[in-house]
């Protein structure tokens, strides 16, 4: 083996512009009341487009912003994100959380 090895899921930061964690943090103060509660893929998109950073129109799969649960996970939350099953059209993907 060479000099090269290979990277840790500890070592792995991710990075996400302000406007994304300002659009989930905002649907955590309108949907939490000190139980589970959970809000869709398509809530957060929306809610981040409202910024005023033109970036906040890119294509958010496109750049892995919505792969924010483990930055929230750092802080206090479980979060488990639902998608559909291959051919279940009709399920919309959503993010579960939960105080730890």
């Amino acid at each position: 083996m060479g000099k090269a090895k290979p990277i840790s899921p500890d070592e792995i930061n991710i990075e996400l512009p302000d406007f994304v964690i300002e659009a989930v943090n905002s649907l955590i103060k309108k949907k939490y009341r000190g139980g589970e509660f959970s809000f869709t893929a398509k809530e957060v998109i929306a809610e981040g487009r409202k910024s005023v950073y033109p970036e906040a129109k890119k294509d958010w799969y496109g750049e892995k912003w919505m792969d924010f649960e483990k930055v929230f996970e750092e802080y206090g939350w479980d979060v488990t994100y639902e998608a559909p099953s291959y051919g279940d059209s009709d399920f919309e993907s959503y993010y579960k959380f939960r105080k730890k």
